[in-house]
């Protein structure tokens, strides 16, 4: 039972020196996702909603793998944000974006576009240019 209380103890110290590094992360989630809302025009709920439409779901990609390049979250967490999604779904659209970003030239000048709002607002990890 001892041993219990102290994995207990240290797992609470452990939460306790993330806490401030989740916020700045949270924080950056909120610019993330508020900065793809006014490059787009397309509401927060519909980014972040089950819906498959071509365009939301490509914003919906873009937001993840940034969020995941530049912040500490992990997968499962990642796709907290965007309705419970899986983290299958995460790497999926990771994976979806690094495809399109070689292939589509719009997609790519989205994608561009979107970080180049971002970087005026934090520095942005692993870039693309």
């Amino acid at each position: 039972m001892q041993l219990t209380a102290t994995y207990s103890v240290e797992r609470n110290t452990h939460k306790l020196k993330e806490m401030p590094n989740t916020l700045l992360d949270e924080q950056k989630v909120d610019i993330i996702l508020n900065t793809i809302v006014a490059y787009s025009n397309t509401p927060r709920y519909l980014i972040i909603s089950p819906t498959r439409k071509r365009e939301v779901c490509e914003l919906r990609q873009i937001a993840m793998e940034i969020i995941k390049k530049n912040t500490s979250l992990m997968l499962k967490s990642i796709g907290n944000v965007f309705n419970g999604r899986d983290h299958s779904s995460v790497i999926s659209a990771i994976n979806k974006v690094n495809d399109l970003f070689e292939t589509d030239k719009k997609f790519k000048e989205k994608y561009l576009s979107i970080q180049h709002e971002l970087s005026s607002k934090f520095i942005l990890h692993k870039t693309r240019y």
